[in-house]
C-alpha cells in the first residue's frame, strides 16, 4: 500500500524499493478479505507471530461458529515456508499448502535421499 503523498503517516518505514508503505497480512476466503493486519512497510511475510495468532483466532472462530470438522485448507507463498508455521497448522487441524522455489542443488540432494527421509531433513534444516 502506497503512502508516499499521504500528508499524515504513522509507523510506515521504506520497504525494499525504499517507498514508505505498509506490510499488509491478509486473510482470504476466495475474494473474501477476512482478516488483516496492517505493519510496517519494512516487515517481510511471515514476521513475528503475527500469521499464527491470526490462524488460530480465525481457526476458533470457525469451528466454533460452523463446525468443529469442517475441512479447512490454508494456500500460502514461500514467504510463510517455516516449521513453527507447519507445527501449528497441524496443531489446528487445518490442510495446508505451501509453493516455493526448488533450487536445482536442493532438488538433486532429495533426489538422492532414501525414500521417507525427507520429512527428517526437513525438520533437521528448520532449526
Amino acid at each position: 500500500m502506497a503512502n508516499d503523498d499521504a500528508l499524515k503517516r504513522k509507523r510506515v518505514d521504506p520497504t525494499h524499493k525504499k517507498k514508505k508503505r505498509f506490510q499488509p497480512l491478509l486473510l482470504k476466503w476466495g475474494p473474501f478479505v477476512v482478516d488483516t493486519v496492517f505493519r510496517r512497510g519494512s516487515k517481510y511475510s511471515n514476521y513475528g507471530d503475527t500469521v499464527i495468532k491470526m490462524l488460530e483466532h480465525i481457526v476458533s472462530l470457525i469451528r466454533k461458529k460452523h463446525s468443529v470438522d469442517v475441512p479447512i485448507i490454508l494456500k500460502q507463498d514461500s514467504g510463510f515456508y517455516d516449521q513453527k508455521n507447519f507445527k501449528t497448522f497441524e496443531k489446528l487441524g487445518i490442510g495446508y499448502i505451501c509453493g516455493g522455489k526448488i533450487y536445482a542443488t536442493i532438488h538433486e540432494y532429495v533426489g538422492n535421499c532414501p525414500v521417507g527421509q525427507g520429512t527428517h531433513i526437513e525438520e533437521k534444516n528448520q532449526e
